[in-house]
Parts: C-alpha cells; structure tokens; sequence
C-alpha cells in the first residue's frame, strides 16, 4: 500500500530547513543559514535544564519546555516562559558556580545561570537548573571518543526528510509535524527514509559523515502545540521501523569539518551505506 517517496529525476536534493535548539528540549528557532562547529551547528544545545541533582530535564518529563520561546540576539538569547516572565542569557556563560551535569551517561562541568533557574522553577512549580557550556571545559566527545559534543542526546546532529515525514503521516492517518522529531537539518528531494543511506553527506561545501540511526522515543509523541502525549508516532513506527530493541526516525551526523550552510543548498550524497531496516 506504501511505497518510498521518489523525487523527480530532474530535482536535486536540497537543505530546506535549518533548526537548531540553545536550550536542550525548549522550541527550536529555524534559521536561514548556521555555522557548523566541531560540536555540531553553532548555538544549538549549548544550555540545558537540570533537576536539583544536576540530571537532564527534558521533554520526555516536562513536557511543557517545548513551550519555551528562545530568540538568538547577537550576544544573548532571549528567553520567553510561557504565561511568566521573560530573560537573558549570554551565548556562553562567563559566571555563574561550576555544577556537575550528566547527560545519559556523560558527566561533566557547566556553570549555572542562577537567576534563570529561579525563574525556571518558579514557572514550573519544582527546582530546576539553567546550565551553559564553556568552551575548552565543559567537554563531552562522541561515542568511542573524537569530536566533542553539545548537549545533544547522542550525536552532534540529526536530519531528516520530508518525505520521510509525509509517509509516516500518511501511515498514521494524521499530519505529523517536523517539530516533533527535533532536526537540524531537514531535506527536500529526497525519496522517503533515504537518510538512512547517508555514510558521508556534503551540505553546500560542509562534509558529515553518518553516524548511527536516531532511536525514537516518548518525546515524539507530545504535541507540539498542545503539550498533549499520546502514543502516535510510535505505534505506527514500530510496525516498520524497528530494529533491535527500538524504533528509528532520521539519520544522525557528524561534521568532518566546519564552514557555513544555508537553506538552499544542494545536498550530495558522497557514499552510500546498505539500509539496516527493511522498507
């Protein structure tokens, strides 16, 4: 009944969105063009929000964080709460204590917006935590060391298709936004779930090699809109899209170098992997 999405033979594939996330978890700010950093595109997850322990807080526990607002000014971003007040913070922090965060299994030192958090939990009703990274000490690497890494969960970033996002809707029987699978790079003309394939990739003259296949979980199924959870999209992808213990959505990346990409840009696959999901 489904079959792969092919884009016109006379099409070339293309960068048709640029997202990325300051603060891990809130509402992503689309932008025209990003400078690609060894820790992936340039302000993206560069603070998070943690409990009291210092563990991530993210959407998967308060859904509402996708209810923030961040702005990128030229030396801060501006942070709307929803119904609360709104503040600054720098692109990097240069005060604030040292607190040991951990991300998933990483540990390490960031220092804490301690007024941010104030706001933060007062707005949620529980003790929350803003904490930035600094460059050359808040240090996390890949997988298997290497590049380091932004506060992302996993790999410095994540693209996706959009024609992999219109089958699945087409799957589910409802329109699934891109918002809820968190990109950073979304691509047009591109056949559905091709991403998978992507070994190298070049985007405009920036080169990523592909890392792993992203493993979907809960935090897909919150309505971006409404903060509401439920259970779709991931009942439908585990009809098709698993593997092993989990289900897959996008493909993540990361950079083998640096330099600026822009919406528009043509999208050359340079080497091509077997698909580890049957389609």
């Amino acid at each position: 009944m489904y079959r792969h999405l092919t884009p016109d033979p006379e099409c070339h594939m293309r960068l048709a969105e640029i997202r990325v996330h300051p603060i891990k978890s809130c509402r992503p700010v689309q932008r025209t063009s990003a400078n690609v950093e060894a820790r992936g595109l340039q302000h993206d997850r560069r603070y998070m929000i943690v409990d009291r322990t210092g563990t991530f807080v993210t959407l998967r526990t308060l859904p509402q964080l996708s209810f923030i607002d961040v702005a990128i000014g030229d030396a801060d971003y501006g942070v709307q709460l929803p119904g609360g007040p709104s503040f600054a913070i720098p692109h990097e922090p240069v005060e604030g204590p040292w607190v040991r965060v951990g991300v998933w299994g990483d540990a390490l030192w960031a220092r804490e917006h301690v007024e941010a958090g104030a706001l933060l939990s007062d707005w949620a009703g529980l003790p929350l935590r803003l904490v930035g990274m600094v460059e050359g000490t808040s240090e996390r690497s890949l997988p298997g060391g290497g590049a380091p890494m932004s506060f992302a969960d996993a790999w410095p970033l994540l693209c996706l298709s959009r024609s992999s996002v219109d089958d699945l809707s087409a799957r589910v029987g409802s329109g699934m936004a891109v918002d809820r699978f968190r990109p950073n790079l979304v691509f047009d003309d591109v056949a559905a779930y091709e991403e998978d394939t992507f070994a190298a990739v070049r985007v405009g003259a920036v080169q990523f090699r592909g890392a792993t296949l992203c493993s979907r979980c809960v935090a897909t199924t919150i309505d971006p809109q409404t903060g509401v959870m439920g259970t779709e999209p991931l009942t439908t992808l585990a009809g098709y899209r698993r593997f092993d213990s989990g289900v897959y959505l996008g493909a993540n990346l990361a950079p083998d170098g640096a330099g600026a990409i822009r919406v528009g840009d043509p999208v050359e696959v340079l080497r091509r992997a077997e698909p580890r999901l049957s389609l």
